[in-house]
């Protein structure tokens, strides 16, 4: 008995005879030639380092309006990773930096709660004797 299906060569899967399979090939291969073209004959930026303009630094202290930098020290003096004796002010730590810290503490606890809650409601529903 021939079957429709068979009758017009229709096959089952993802099969190729060799014809496709040499033309992947040929596809693959010129493709990665254009690249491989693409890449070899792009032309390069050419830089030339030049030495930078001499200018004067003048020895003035920068004009700062801004509380939390220092009154008395050059500002360029307490820049870095570790602050240097000297470069902060009064105005670093006041009430609103305490609030903050105890925002986050109450948001970290509540989060912690809620998890706790969580994993406990969970234990209940698998294990009933709890």
């Amino acid at each position: 008995m021939v079957t429709y299906v068979s009758a017009m060569g229709v096959r089952r899967g993802f099969q190729c005879d060799d014809g496709q399979v040499t033309r992947f090939r040929w596809i693959g291969a010129a493709i990665a030639a254009m690249a491989f073209a693409t890449t070899v004959t792009m032309p390069a930026a050419h830089v030339e380092a030049t030495a930078p303009p001499t200018t004067e630094v003048a020895n003035t202290a920068p004009v700062a309006t801004n509380d939390l930098l220092p009154e008395n020290n050059n500002l360029s003096d307490c820049i870095g990773t570790a602050e240097p004796a000297n470069c902060g002010s009064r105005a670093r730590a006041d009430g609103h930096t305490y609030l903050v810290f105890l925002a986050l503490a109450a948001g970290l606890t509540f989060i912690g709660w809620r998890i706790a809650r969580g994993v406990r409601i969970r234990d209940r529903a698998h294990d009933p004797t709890l």
